[in-house]
């Protein structure tokens, strides 16, 4: 074992801790280290990494677990509806200990656990798995089993990604060891026969070298001809064959995230879909160009080194469904050479304000619903100025605030805060618990959650709330993952309940709220209070869901009666 470089990790280990989760437990921040660069090219959020992690033991050795279709992380809310012909999910099982080698034992965990969790014939709830595994996996996988058999229609593929991370040695792995390997192969395959699955054995020097892998947000597209505007932008002619390759990570599968600032989602049965896709298997004289209005890219900056365009931070704002049609037409031949171009846009821009005008001018091919333009709505930039002054720091534009290296419990997102608002000033948490990455998309529930009617330091408030409530959690071993997720918007609503004196806080009263009022102890007794009324009902997420719990807790603040 090289100990220099475990010195190395070590310290890059503790200055990312040290700027990024200063509270978190040593073996926990590995987890979340192994994580984040291991899945570096996804671009997760703060959020996304935390949601993943497992922890609190009965883990089946998977100490974090993240699913993709499409590159797009699943959530619990996730619409099967939303994706192309033939999805790809990518399941990506970590373990990650601060051990200094790989061992056997550690390697069986993953071989019960794929035999128990993946064979699609097996109760996964049975009373076997109950004991064996936490409530949180065994969600994560249902999750997982449910789409893959409701996207059964559309010939879903699936590939399994294995990682064993330690700060040992790889090259010093006992045989025995890999030979488990071979194992928790036969036990995948034999459940998904065709399957494409892969170990990696991450020791230090592997770790590190993901430290310092170039990130997904600095990409390289071939060209054969461009139009420089310099410093305003580039208009550029690819081949369809590298615009294809421009859009997959190594693996060959898609980049999800290269399309969160797009405004719509994959619409496969549009007739404008249906014409791509009818251009792209129709080859005739007449170039694909021609025939197509193109991609729009912002970036926060590129360059034309020679028949290149190194793009900095992409974001595909315009042409996600031309995007997902020539990802569609490559699937059915990975390595088919393909001449004919389209025309490419790529705009430079670090200005949030400039983002926005061109997200909303460029979007006009086919019919964009309001909601799809949340991020660019003015209240946002407000929000998000307004909570830098209390010290958070609004993620509007997705990995902003991760990328300058802003503290975790810091960073809160869209999603995170209309959660927040919904849970607290709309005294609807359960709806808050449900439905975490859709709470925007109806127009009359987001005129609700972002008004400008409402003081803006309502939103730094609700803000506030969870993160502190979140820190507490981190910081006591009150409740496992899964019962955690269940009672956090209810314990948010009674801490401000308790904290503004209303029994539903108004907008008013959050905005005048003393956030030095949110304490452990109040945190602490909210726990308490909506605990017992968790475990009444049933304590699973069927309870979170329903409307019983939301009815006991708001009774709780009223003034009982003499």
């Amino acid at each position: 074992m090289n100990q220099g470089l475990v010195d190395l990790l070590d310290a890059k280990i503790g200055q990312a801790k040290s700027a990024q989760a200063a509270s978190d437990p040593d073996d926990q921040y590995f987890e979340l280290f192994s994580a984040q660069n291991i899945l570096g090219r996804e671009a997760l959020t703060p959020g996304d990494l935390e949601e993943g992690r497992l922890g609190d033991g009965r883990d089946g050795g998977i100490d974090a677990i993240y699913v993709f279709i499409d590159g797009h992380l699943v959530k619990e809310d996730t619409d099967p509806s939303d994706f192309r012909r033939k999805p790809q999910f990518v399941i990506h099982l970590i373990q990650a200990k601060r051990e200094r080698s790989f061992t056997e034992k550690a390697a069986d965990k993953f071989v019960s656990s794929a035999r128990n969790l993946f064979d699609l014939g097996k109760n996964l709830r049975s009373a076997k798995n109950k004991r064996l595994y936490q409530e949180t996996l065994l969600e994560k996988v249902e999750q997982f089993r449910s789409l893959y058999i409701g996207l059964a229609g559309k010939n879903p593929e699936v590939a399994f990604r294995y990682y064993y991370v330690t700060k040992g040695d790889v090259e010093e792995c006992d045989e025995a060891v890999s030979l488990r390997v071979d194992e928790v192969e036969e036990v995948v395959l034999a459940s998904f026969p065709d399957a494409q699955f892969s170990f990696e054995f991450v020791g230090a020097k592997e770790l590190l070298a993901l430290t310092r892998r170039r990130p997904s947000d600095e990409l390289e597209l071939e060209i054969t001809e461009h139009l420089a505007a310099d410093p305003k932008g580039f208009v550029a002619l690819a081949r369809l064959d590298a615009y294809n390759k421009f859009l997959r990570d190594d693996d060959g599968n898609a980049y999800g995230h290269l399309f969160d600032d797009n405004v719509r989602a994959y619409q496969n049965s549009v007739e404008v879909n249906r014409n791509i896709a009818k251009s792209l298997h129709e080859e005739d004289e007449i170039d694909f160009w021609h025939l197509n209005n193109g991609i729009t890219i912002l970036c926060e900056s590129a360059n034309v080194p020679g028949k290149r365009i190194l793009i900095v931070e992409p974001q595909v704002i315009n042409g996600l469904q031309t995007s997902s049609e020539i990802l569609n037409f490559f699937d059915k031949d990975p390595n088919r050479r393909d001449s004919r171009q389209i025309l490419v846009k790529v705009l430079p821009s670090t200005s949030s304000s400039a983002r926005d005008r061109v997200i909303k001018a460029t979007n006009s091919q086919t019919n964009v619903p309001p909601a799809s333009l949340r991020a660019s709505d003015s209240i946002h930039l407000d929000i998000e100025d307004t909570l830098k002054e209390a010290g958070y720091f609004y993620d509007r534009r997705k990995n902003l605030y991760k990328n300058e290296g802003r503290p975790r419990d810091k960073i809160v997102g869209i999603s995170e805060l209309a959660q927040a608002v919904m849970a607290i000033m709309l005294a609807r948490p359960n709806d808050a618990r449900a439905r975490p990455s859709n709470l925007i998309k109806d127009d009359a529930e987001y005129a609700k959650l972002f008004n400008r009617k409402y003081n803006l330091s309502m939103y730094t408030a609700a803000a506030a709330i969870r993160k502190q409530v979140e820190e507490w959690f981190r910081k006591t071993s009150s409740c496992d993952r899964a019962d955690k997720n269940n009672v956090l918007f209810y314990i948010m609503l009674r801490v401000a309940s308790s904290a503004t004196g209303r029994v539903k806080p108004t907008s008013k009263s959050l905005a005048s709220l003393d956030i030095a009022k949110i304490t452990d102890k109040r945190i602490e007794n909210a726990f308490r209070q909506v605990w017992k009324i968790y475990e009444r009902h049933g304590a699973d997420a069927r309870a979170a869901k329903g409307s019983g719990m939301v009815k006991d807790v708001i009774a709780m603040g009223r003034p009982k009666r003499s």
